[in-house]
């Protein structure tokens, strides 16, 4: 907990996702994800059989793979 000027502000918890959410919001099936997982390409955290992965590390690997749009007006594509 922090505090400001008298208030206080609880820290928000860290997001986790399940697979399924990640493959959702991939649009991914859960073998790539699991490629995905033996190559290191996102970080995870397992608990038994279970696999969770921080909402920031995967909106992370989705900033580092963006792509801005090409457009020249006026012009053509």
């Amino acid at each position: 907990m922090k505090t400001t000027q008298g208030i206080l502000q609880i820290e928000q918890p860290k997001k986790w996702l399940s697979s399924d959410d990640v493959c959702n919001l991939l649009q991914v099936s859960k073998r790539t994800l699991q490629n995905y997982r033996d190559r290191g390409i996102i970080p995870f955290s397992q608990i038994g059989r279970k696999i969770y992965y921080k909402a920031s590390d995967i909106e992370e690997y989705l900033s580092n793979h963006y792509i801005r749009a090409y457009y020249q007006k006026g012009g053509a594509a």
